[in-house]
């Protein structure tokens, strides 16, 4: 009897957490929703298909058994519509992490020719020596919300990152160029300002995708055409908004480092153009209007270290047992790239730190 009830238990618990009896599979972790975070603050609204997954560090809306292109036939892209999480000050260094080699998969919705399984983004070497030029190659399984990203919550939030339902297919020189850097910059943003919501995907031209990843037998992956990421900050009462767009292949996606971001940088209405998604359905239709049609043109300054410590009664370095008060010496030396600041001491102190024995804090 006390088997039979704990199955009932557990059903239930997946059910309320948006998730399907056979979602929770094995390979997730423990998924345990915090309870000051608003994923969704600024999300689209899902449609009545899409497929919506609350994890701790972010949620996904997968792409259901729809009609995305309006040609009367229901398709499935096996791609989300969009990830959006909220992402706030990491008071330390972010330890490192195992990065896993298989991505997980929703069964029931695999079952269902949904969700892919890890095989639809592998090809053997065998496949590719014997496929050279194919155009299903040159694709990483990109990261929507960044496992970094969700590391900030825990290790557990870390490795459900590691899943098809947060996954594109990305070419190789955008995940681990220029999309890497601006993910890099976000954190920083999250860091300096306190807290940042991230909503990004997909973009697939004309809703029908021209290429698609798999092999026959598995469940096919279309391929986007470009990607999206709107990165929102509060500034008092109002919003401020950076909405970036980036095609698979883009001019000075190769280098390493010193990125300019600049060209890509777009107007919310775009992406709505492009996508179909409706952002900000809870924000007043006035601030909606106004922050939707701006284009910026240039990214967000991150004031040097020496701003930056005015804004904090006490700060540290991300690499350092210590706190200091803001006008210690030793305070006036931290890096703007590992600088952190504390309201109050009980704060500092439950980062981990010790008190400075120079300004004794």
């Amino acid at each position: 009897m006390r088997k039979v009830w704990l199955v009932i238990f557990i059903c239930s618990v997946s059910f309320v957490l948006g998730f399907g009896p056979m979602a929770l599979a094995a390979d997730f972790k423990p998924i345990d929703l915090h309870p000051d975070y608003n994923h969704t603050k600024y999300a689209p609204e899902p449609s009545n298909n899409d497929i919506v997954r609350h994890f701790r560090a972010y949620t996904t809306c997968f792409d259901g058994d729809d009609d995305d292109d309006g040609d009367g036939i229901p398709d499935k892209w096996a791609i989300p519509h969009w990830v959006a999480y909220e992402i706030k000050r990491y008071p330390g260094k972010l330890p490192k992490s195992p990065r896993q080699s298989k991505r997980i998969t929703d069964i029931d919705l695999y079952n269902k020719g949904i969700a892919p399984k890890h095989d639809s983004y592998h090809f053997s070497k065998a496949w590719r020596k014997a496929n050279p030029g194919s155009p299903q190659l040159g694709y990483d399984r990109g990261h929507m919300c960044m496992k970094d990203h969700a590391w900030r919550l825990g290790q557990d939030a870390d490795c459900n990152t590691h899943t098809v339902m947060n996954a594109c297919p990305q070419k190789s020189e955008l995940n681990q160029g220029i999309w890497l850097d601006l993910e890099k910059r976000t954190s920083k943003w999250a860091d300096v300002f306190g807290s940042v919501w991230v909503i990004t995907g997909p973009v697939v031209f004309n809703h029908k995708p021209s290429k698609w990843l798999g092999q026959p037998g598995e469940v096919p992956v279309g391929i986007p055409d470009a990607f999206f990421k709107i990165v929102v900050k509060k500034n008092g009462s109002c919003l401020e908004v950076l909405a970036f767009l980036y095609p698979q292949q883009g001019v000075g996606y190769k280098r390493r480092g010193g990125y300019d971001h600049t060209p890509y940088l777009t107007s919310i209405d775009i992406i709505e153009a492009l996508t179909g998604l409706d952002f900000f359905p809870a924000v007043s239709e006035d601030t909606e209007t106004e922050i939707e049609e701006i284009v910026q043109i240039r990214l967000w300054n991150t004031p040097p270290a020496t701003i930056q410590i005015k804004q904090w009664k006490y700060v540290a370095s991300k690499t350092s047992k210590f706190f200091h008060r803001s006008n210690c010496g030793h305070a006036k030396r931290i890096s703007s790239k590992n600088l952190i600041g504390f309201k109050s001491g009980e704060e500092a102190i439950k980062s981990g730190r010790r008190h400075c024995k120079s300004c004794k804090p």
